[in-house]
Protein backbone atom coordinates (compact mmCIF):
# COMPACT_ATOMS: atom_id res chain seq x y z
CA UNK A 1 0.00 0.00 0.00
CA UNK A 2 1.06 3.34 -0.90
CA UNK A 3 1.50 6.03 1.58
CA UNK A 4 1.26 9.55 1.24
CA UNK A 5 3.62 11.72 2.29
CA UNK A 6 2.50 14.81 4.06
CA UNK A 7 2.92 17.20 1.42
CA UNK A 8 0.87 15.22 -0.99
CA UNK A 9 -2.09 15.01 2.03
CA UNK A 10 -2.01 18.82 1.92
CA UNK A 11 -2.27 19.37 -1.60
CA UNK A 12 -4.99 16.15 -1.27
CA UNK A 13 -7.01 18.45 0.96
CA UNK A 14 -6.24 21.90 -0.60
CA UNK A 15 -7.80 20.46 -3.92
CA UNK A 16 -11.06 21.10 -4.89
CA UNK A 17 -13.39 18.46 -4.67
CA UNK A 18 -15.04 17.27 -8.46
CA UNK A 19 -19.01 17.09 -8.00
CA UNK A 20 -20.64 14.80 -10.70
CA UNK A 21 -21.25 15.96 -14.19
CA UNK A 22 -24.52 16.08 -13.32
CA UNK A 23 -24.78 18.18 -10.45
CA UNK A 24 -22.31 21.05 -12.07
CA UNK A 25 -24.42 24.11 -13.12
CA UNK A 26 -22.21 26.44 -15.34
CA UNK A 27 -22.79 30.00 -14.72
CA UNK A 28 -23.87 31.70 -18.57
CA UNK A 29 -23.19 35.57 -17.94
CA UNK A 30 -24.46 35.91 -21.84
CA UNK A 31 -28.15 34.71 -22.07
CA UNK A 32 -29.28 36.94 -18.76
CA UNK A 33 -27.76 40.13 -20.85
CA UNK A 34 -29.95 38.63 -24.24
CA UNK A 35 -32.59 38.46 -21.98
CA UNK A 36 -31.82 41.97 -21.06
CA UNK A 37 -31.57 43.54 -24.10
CA UNK A 38 -34.91 40.98 -26.11
CA UNK A 39 -36.91 43.02 -22.86
CA UNK A 40 -35.40 46.52 -23.45
CA UNK A 41 -36.07 46.07 -27.35
CA UNK A 42 -39.89 45.23 -26.82
CA UNK A 43 -39.89 48.26 -24.58
CA UNK A 44 -38.24 50.75 -27.13
CA UNK A 45 -41.13 48.97 -29.94
CA UNK A 46 -43.54 49.70 -27.52
CA UNK A 47 -42.65 53.05 -26.66
CA UNK A 48 -42.21 54.06 -29.54
CA UNK A 49 -45.18 53.04 -31.51
CA UNK A 50 -42.88 50.72 -34.15
CA UNK A 51 -44.44 47.02 -34.35
CA UNK A 52 -43.47 47.02 -37.84
CA UNK A 53 -42.95 43.48 -39.50
CA UNK A 54 -39.34 44.70 -39.52
CA UNK A 55 -38.91 44.68 -35.64
CA UNK A 56 -41.02 42.10 -35.01
CA UNK A 57 -39.25 39.56 -37.48
CA UNK A 58 -35.65 40.38 -35.38
CA UNK A 59 -37.00 40.21 -31.93
CA UNK A 60 -38.64 37.14 -33.10
CA UNK A 61 -34.83 35.90 -34.41
CA UNK A 62 -33.50 37.32 -31.34
CA UNK A 63 -35.71 35.36 -29.17
CA UNK A 64 -35.16 31.91 -30.98
CA UNK A 65 -31.25 32.66 -30.71
CA UNK A 66 -32.45 33.21 -26.79
CA UNK A 67 -33.66 29.63 -26.39
CA UNK A 68 -31.15 27.86 -28.43
CA UNK A 69 -28.51 29.11 -25.74
CA UNK A 70 -28.35 26.54 -23.94
CA UNK A 71 -27.11 24.38 -27.29
CA UNK A 72 -25.01 26.78 -28.25
CA UNK A 73 -22.95 27.07 -25.23
CA UNK A 74 -23.00 22.97 -24.68
CA UNK A 75 -21.87 22.89 -27.89
CA UNK A 76 -18.85 25.39 -27.27
CA UNK A 77 -17.73 23.31 -23.80
CA UNK A 78 -17.66 20.09 -26.37
CA UNK A 79 -15.13 22.13 -28.95
CA UNK A 80 -12.00 21.51 -26.96
CA UNK A 81 -12.86 17.50 -26.64
CA UNK A 82 -13.07 17.36 -30.36
CA UNK A 83 -10.03 16.79 -32.26
CA UNK A 84 -9.92 19.45 -35.12
CA UNK A 85 -7.24 20.25 -37.01
CA UNK A 86 -6.82 23.94 -35.12
CA UNK A 87 -6.35 24.02 -31.34
CA UNK A 88 -9.58 24.10 -29.76
CA UNK A 89 -8.75 26.91 -28.16
CA UNK A 90 -8.65 28.69 -31.46
CA UNK A 91 -11.88 27.17 -32.40
CA UNK A 92 -13.45 28.71 -29.45
CA UNK A 93 -12.46 32.01 -30.05
CA UNK A 94 -13.91 31.52 -33.59
CA UNK A 95 -17.20 30.97 -32.44
CA UNK A 96 -17.32 33.31 -29.60
CA UNK A 97 -15.91 35.94 -32.44
CA UNK A 98 -18.90 35.28 -34.83
CA UNK A 99 -21.77 35.10 -31.87
CA UNK A 100 -20.46 38.53 -30.88
CA UNK A 101 -20.70 39.88 -34.48
CA UNK A 102 -24.23 38.31 -35.21
CA UNK A 103 -25.36 39.52 -31.71
CA UNK A 104 -23.87 43.19 -31.69
CA UNK A 105 -25.72 42.92 -35.34
CA UNK A 106 -29.13 41.83 -34.08
CA UNK A 107 -28.96 44.55 -31.51
CA UNK A 108 -28.17 47.39 -33.62
CA UNK A 109 -30.80 46.40 -36.33
CA UNK A 110 -33.36 45.84 -33.73
CA UNK A 111 -32.05 49.11 -31.73
CA UNK A 112 -30.22 51.56 -33.93
CA UNK A 113 -31.62 50.80 -37.82
CA UNK A 114 -33.22 54.63 -37.20
CA UNK A 115 -29.80 55.87 -37.22
CA UNK A 116 -28.55 53.60 -40.37
CA UNK A 117 -31.00 54.88 -43.13
CA UNK A 118 -31.08 53.01 -46.34
CA UNK A 119 -28.81 54.40 -48.76
CA UNK A 120 -31.16 54.56 -51.93
CA UNK A 121 -28.60 56.57 -54.01
CA UNK A 122 -30.63 59.81 -53.69
CA UNK A 123 -27.52 61.19 -55.75
CA UNK A 124 -29.38 59.48 -58.73
CA UNK A 125 -26.84 56.72 -59.34
CA UNK A 126 -23.06 58.74 -58.70
CA UNK A 127 -20.08 56.95 -57.81
CA UNK A 128 -17.22 58.01 -55.56
CA UNK A 129 -14.50 59.55 -57.71
CA UNK A 130 -10.90 60.30 -56.35
CA UNK A 131 -10.66 63.15 -58.70
CA UNK A 132 -13.83 65.10 -58.66
CA UNK A 133 -15.92 63.58 -55.54
CA UNK A 134 -18.81 62.10 -57.64
CA UNK A 135 -19.47 60.91 -61.40
CA UNK A 136 -21.95 58.94 -63.02
CA UNK A 137 -22.36 55.52 -62.65
CA UNK A 138 -22.16 53.50 -65.68
CA UNK A 139 -25.27 51.39 -64.72
CA UNK A 140 -27.56 54.11 -64.07
CA UNK A 141 -30.60 53.77 -66.60
CA UNK A 142 -30.93 57.81 -66.37
CA UNK A 143 -28.21 57.96 -68.65
CA UNK A 144 -29.08 55.45 -71.41
CA UNK A 145 -27.08 53.53 -73.42
CA UNK A 146 -24.51 56.40 -75.01
CA UNK A 147 -21.69 56.24 -73.59
CA UNK A 148 -18.31 57.92 -74.37
CA UNK A 149 -15.76 56.00 -75.81
CA UNK A 150 -13.43 54.55 -73.55
CA UNK A 151 -14.38 56.91 -70.77
CA UNK A 152 -16.05 55.37 -67.16
CA UNK A 153 -17.88 57.97 -66.29
CA UNK A 154 -20.68 57.56 -68.63
CA UNK A 155 -21.69 60.90 -69.42
CA UNK A 156 -24.58 61.77 -72.02
CA UNK A 157 -23.50 62.59 -75.26
CA UNK A 158 -25.16 63.00 -78.56
CA UNK A 159 -22.97 63.47 -81.79
CA UNK A 160 -19.81 62.24 -82.42
CA UNK A 161 -16.57 63.55 -81.57
CA UNK A 162 -14.56 62.29 -84.78
CA UNK A 163 -17.04 64.19 -86.94
CA UNK A 164 -16.24 67.54 -88.22
CA UNK A 165 -19.28 69.00 -86.62
CA UNK A 166 -18.95 71.82 -84.33
CA UNK A 167 -19.49 70.76 -80.84
CA UNK A 168 -20.85 72.53 -77.87
CA UNK A 169 -20.06 71.16 -74.51
CA UNK A 170 -22.43 72.49 -71.47
CA UNK A 171 -21.12 72.24 -68.09
CA UNK A 172 -23.36 72.60 -65.14
CA UNK A 173 -25.13 70.96 -62.13
CA UNK A 174 -28.61 69.86 -61.97
CA UNK A 175 -29.85 72.35 -63.85
CA UNK A 176 -27.65 71.43 -67.01
CA UNK A 177 -28.35 67.44 -66.00
CA UNK A 178 -31.87 68.18 -65.65
CA UNK A 179 -33.32 67.27 -62.27
CA UNK A 180 -36.78 66.90 -62.35
CA UNK A 181 -37.58 66.12 -66.31
CA UNK A 182 -37.23 63.51 -68.55
CA UNK A 183 -33.75 63.22 -70.47
CA UNK A 184 -35.80 64.32 -73.84
CA UNK A 185 -36.97 67.52 -72.37
CA UNK A 186 -33.44 68.40 -71.35
CA UNK A 187 -32.51 71.49 -73.53
CA UNK A 188 -29.65 70.09 -74.51
CA UNK A 189 -31.68 67.88 -76.00
CA UNK A 190 -34.23 70.07 -77.60
CA UNK A 191 -30.95 72.11 -79.25
CA UNK A 192 -29.22 68.69 -80.61
CA UNK A 193 -33.04 68.48 -82.25
CA UNK A 194 -33.20 71.80 -83.47
CA UNK A 195 -29.34 71.52 -85.12
CA UNK A 196 -28.22 68.63 -85.47
CA UNK A 197 -25.21 70.34 -88.24
CA UNK A 198 -23.97 70.88 -84.28
CA UNK A 199 -22.71 68.12 -81.74
CA UNK A 200 -24.09 68.72 -78.18
CA UNK A 201 -22.35 67.14 -75.01
CA UNK A 202 -24.39 67.39 -71.50
CA UNK A 203 -21.81 67.47 -69.38
CA UNK A 204 -24.10 68.45 -66.25
CA UNK A 205 -24.03 66.56 -63.06
CA UNK A 206 -25.98 67.57 -59.76
CA UNK A 207 -24.20 68.92 -57.02
CA UNK A 208 -21.60 70.19 -58.80
CA UNK A 209 -19.82 73.43 -58.10
CA UNK A 210 -17.81 75.55 -60.80
CA UNK A 211 -14.81 73.94 -59.63
CA UNK A 212 -15.74 70.29 -60.53
CA UNK A 213 -16.81 71.48 -63.67
CA UNK A 214 -13.56 73.14 -64.17
CA UNK A 215 -11.91 69.67 -63.36
CA UNK A 216 -14.70 67.99 -65.08
CA UNK A 217 -14.10 70.16 -68.32
CA UNK A 218 -10.13 69.08 -68.32
CA UNK A 219 -10.64 65.24 -67.89
CA UNK A 220 -13.36 65.20 -71.23
CA UNK A 221 -12.12 68.02 -73.36
CA UNK A 222 -9.83 65.85 -75.92
CA UNK A 223 -12.73 63.20 -75.72
CA UNK A 224 -15.30 65.99 -77.15
CA UNK A 225 -12.81 68.71 -79.25
CA UNK A 226 -15.83 71.42 -78.50
CA UNK A 227 -15.73 74.32 -80.82
CA UNK A 228 -17.67 76.03 -77.97
CA UNK A 229 -17.62 75.34 -74.00
CA UNK A 230 -20.98 76.74 -72.31
CA UNK A 231 -20.81 77.33 -68.46
CA UNK A 232 -24.25 77.74 -67.08
CA UNK A 233 -23.36 79.36 -63.55
CA UNK A 234 -26.12 78.24 -60.62
CA UNK A 235 -26.49 81.51 -59.46
CA UNK A 236 -28.44 80.38 -56.48
CA UNK A 237 -25.73 78.25 -54.87
CA UNK A 238 -22.67 77.52 -57.15
CA UNK A 239 -20.93 80.46 -54.61
CA UNK A 240 -21.66 78.29 -51.72
CA UNK A 241 -20.69 75.33 -53.56
CA UNK A 242 -17.04 76.41 -54.54
CA UNK A 243 -15.96 77.79 -51.32
CA UNK A 244 -16.38 74.56 -49.22
CA UNK A 245 -14.81 71.09 -49.66
CA UNK A 246 -18.08 69.42 -48.40
CA UNK A 247 -21.50 69.45 -50.36
CA UNK A 248 -24.37 67.89 -48.00
CA UNK A 249 -22.72 64.40 -47.03
CA UNK A 250 -20.31 64.09 -49.48
CA UNK A 251 -16.21 65.52 -49.47
CA UNK A 252 -15.30 67.23 -52.92
CA UNK A 253 -11.96 68.61 -54.25
CA UNK A 254 -12.17 72.45 -53.99
CA UNK A 255 -9.75 75.60 -55.17
CA UNK A 256 -7.75 77.59 -53.13
CA UNK A 257 -6.72 81.26 -54.33
CA UNK A 258 -3.04 82.71 -53.96
CA UNK A 259 -2.06 85.37 -54.85
CA UNK A 260 -2.14 85.06 -58.55
CA UNK A 261 -3.69 82.02 -59.18
CA UNK A 262 -5.19 78.87 -58.05
CA UNK A 263 -4.56 76.14 -56.49
CA UNK A 264 -6.42 72.53 -56.34
CA UNK A 265 -6.90 70.95 -52.61
CA UNK A 266 -8.49 67.73 -51.32
CA UNK A 267 -7.66 65.66 -53.80
CA UNK A 268 -7.70 62.55 -53.71
CA UNK A 269 -11.20 63.36 -52.12
CA UNK A 270 -12.02 61.20 -48.55
CA UNK A 271 -14.48 58.75 -48.60
CA UNK A 272 -17.21 58.94 -46.55
CA UNK A 273 -20.19 56.00 -45.05
CA UNK A 274 -22.40 57.83 -48.08
CA UNK A 275 -20.02 57.01 -50.94
CA UNK A 276 -19.08 53.56 -49.42
CA UNK A 277 -22.97 52.51 -49.48
CA UNK A 278 -23.19 53.72 -52.94
CA UNK A 279 -20.08 51.85 -53.99
CA UNK A 280 -21.17 48.46 -51.14
CA UNK A 281 -24.67 48.73 -51.01
CA UNK A 282 -24.67 44.75 -50.15
CA UNK A 283 -22.53 45.44 -47.35
CA UNK A 284 -24.18 48.38 -46.82
CA UNK A 285 -27.05 46.40 -44.92
CA UNK A 286 -25.11 45.66 -42.12
CA UNK A 287 -25.16 48.39 -39.72
CA UNK A 288 -22.06 47.05 -38.03
CA UNK A 289 -20.78 47.37 -40.96
CA UNK A 290 -21.79 50.83 -41.20
CA UNK A 291 -20.94 51.78 -37.81
CA UNK A 292 -17.25 50.73 -38.56
CA UNK A 293 -16.62 53.10 -41.37
CA UNK A 294 -18.95 55.74 -39.57
CA UNK A 295 -16.43 55.60 -37.11
CA UNK A 296 -13.17 55.00 -39.30
CA UNK A 297 -14.40 58.16 -41.23
CA UNK A 298 -14.60 60.66 -38.03
CA UNK A 299 -11.35 59.61 -37.05
CA UNK A 300 -9.48 59.98 -40.42
CA UNK A 301 -11.53 62.83 -42.52
CA UNK A 302 -10.30 66.36 -42.56
CA UNK A 303 -13.00 68.99 -41.15
CA UNK A 304 -15.05 70.82 -43.37
CA UNK A 305 -14.14 74.09 -43.87
CA UNK A 306 -15.14 77.15 -45.85
CA UNK A 307 -13.16 80.01 -47.59
CA UNK A 308 -14.14 82.60 -49.81
CA UNK A 309 -15.65 81.56 -52.49
CA UNK A 310 -12.92 81.67 -55.53
CA UNK A 311 -15.65 81.64 -58.10
CA UNK A 312 -14.20 84.93 -60.45
CA UNK A 313 -10.68 83.36 -60.53
CA UNK A 314 -12.50 79.51 -61.69
CA UNK A 315 -14.40 81.14 -64.38
CA UNK A 316 -11.42 82.92 -65.41
CA UNK A 317 -8.82 80.18 -65.40
CA UNK A 318 -11.33 78.22 -67.22
CA UNK A 319 -11.23 80.64 -69.93
CA UNK A 320 -7.98 81.25 -70.16
CA UNK A 321 -7.67 77.01 -70.89
CA UNK A 322 -10.37 76.98 -72.99
CA UNK A 323 -9.26 79.62 -74.82
CA UNK A 324 -5.94 78.26 -75.40
CA UNK A 325 -7.36 75.13 -76.95
CA UNK A 326 -9.02 77.37 -80.31
CA UNK A 327 -12.24 77.36 -78.31
CA UNK A 328 -14.75 79.75 -77.49
CA UNK A 329 -16.00 80.50 -73.57
CA UNK A 330 -20.22 81.33 -73.08
CA UNK A 331 -21.43 81.42 -69.37
CA UNK A 332 -25.03 81.06 -68.90
CA UNK A 333 -26.66 82.42 -65.58
CA UNK A 334 -29.71 81.08 -64.02
CA UNK A 335 -30.57 84.30 -61.86
CA UNK A 336 -29.01 88.08 -61.85
CA UNK A 337 -25.73 87.72 -60.60
CA UNK A 338 -24.62 91.89 -60.80
CA UNK A 339 -21.39 91.04 -59.43
CA UNK A 340 -20.36 88.12 -61.56
CA UNK A 341 -21.69 89.69 -64.79
CA UNK A 342 -19.98 92.90 -64.33
CA UNK A 343 -16.87 90.43 -63.94
CA UNK A 344 -17.64 88.61 -66.98
CA UNK A 345 -18.21 92.13 -68.75
CA UNK A 346 -15.03 93.10 -67.84
CA UNK A 347 -13.38 90.17 -68.63
CA UNK A 348 -15.29 89.97 -72.05
CA UNK A 349 -16.62 86.61 -71.32
CA UNK A 350 -19.68 86.30 -73.26
CA UNK A 351 -22.38 85.46 -71.29
CA UNK A 352 -26.24 85.25 -71.10
CA UNK A 353 -28.88 85.23 -68.46
CA UNK A 354 -31.45 83.10 -68.30
CA UNK A 355 -33.36 83.58 -65.71
CA UNK A 356 -37.18 82.45 -66.25
CA UNK A 357 -40.08 82.07 -63.58
CA UNK A 358 -40.93 78.36 -64.96
CA UNK A 359 -39.61 76.33 -61.77
CA UNK A 360 -40.69 73.29 -60.05
CA UNK A 361 -42.15 72.81 -56.39
CA UNK A 362 -38.65 73.45 -55.42
CA UNK A 363 -38.61 76.69 -56.65
CA UNK A 364 -35.20 76.14 -58.36
CA UNK A 365 -35.31 74.00 -60.78
CA UNK A 366 -36.35 74.57 -64.52
CA UNK A 367 -39.86 72.56 -65.43
CA UNK A 368 -40.15 71.45 -69.18
CA UNK A 369 -41.45 74.66 -69.99
CA UNK A 370 -38.26 76.34 -68.60
CA UNK A 371 -36.08 74.40 -70.46
CA UNK A 372 -37.97 75.31 -73.48
CA UNK A 373 -37.59 78.79 -72.85
CA UNK A 374 -34.26 78.36 -72.15
CA UNK A 375 -33.26 76.38 -74.86
CA UNK A 376 -34.86 79.09 -77.17
CA UNK A 377 -32.75 81.84 -75.38
CA UNK A 378 -29.52 79.69 -76.18
CA UNK A 379 -30.22 78.97 -79.38
CA UNK A 380 -31.14 82.65 -80.21
CA UNK A 381 -27.96 83.66 -78.50
CA UNK A 382 -25.78 81.26 -80.42
CA UNK A 383 -27.24 81.71 -84.12
CA UNK A 384 -27.18 85.35 -83.83
CA UNK A 385 -23.76 85.54 -82.43
CA UNK A 386 -22.83 82.76 -85.47
CA UNK A 387 -20.72 81.44 -82.73
CA UNK A 388 -21.18 77.64 -84.33
CA UNK A 389 -21.40 78.71 -87.85
CA UNK A 390 -18.67 76.44 -89.93
CA UNK A 391 -16.07 78.46 -91.05
CA UNK A 392 -13.37 77.51 -93.93
CA UNK A 393 -9.79 77.36 -93.07
CA UNK A 394 -6.37 76.70 -95.19
CA UNK A 395 -6.76 73.29 -94.11
CA UNK A 396 -10.24 71.29 -95.74
CA UNK A 397 -10.26 68.64 -92.99
CA UNK A 398 -10.79 71.06 -90.56
CA UNK A 399 -13.43 73.45 -89.39
CA UNK A 400 -12.26 76.65 -88.42
CA UNK A 401 -13.61 79.25 -85.35
CA UNK A 402 -15.44 81.89 -86.71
Amino acid sequence: MHLKMPEERDQALSAPSSAPTGQRRSSNPIKPLCSAAIVIGIGFAALGGDFSLRTLLLLGIALVLLFLMPSLTRAASQIRALRLPIPGQLALLIVSLCFSVCLCEAILQVFFFAIFPNNDRANFGYRYDKRIGWVPAPDDPRFGQVRIANNPASFPKTGDPSSERPGIIFLGDSFVWGYGVEAPERFSEQLQIKHPEWNVYNLGACGYGTDQEYLLLQEYFEDCRPRLVFLLFCSENDDDDNSSNLRGAYFKPYYRANVQSLEIRGIPVPHTEESFCSAYPLLARSCLVRLVIRVAAKLTNPAPRRNEAPTKMIVHDMQKYVNARKAIFVVGLTANHPELERFLHESQIPCINLTTTDRLADMLHWTPEGHSFVCAKIDEFLTSGKYLTPVQTDSPSRVGLR
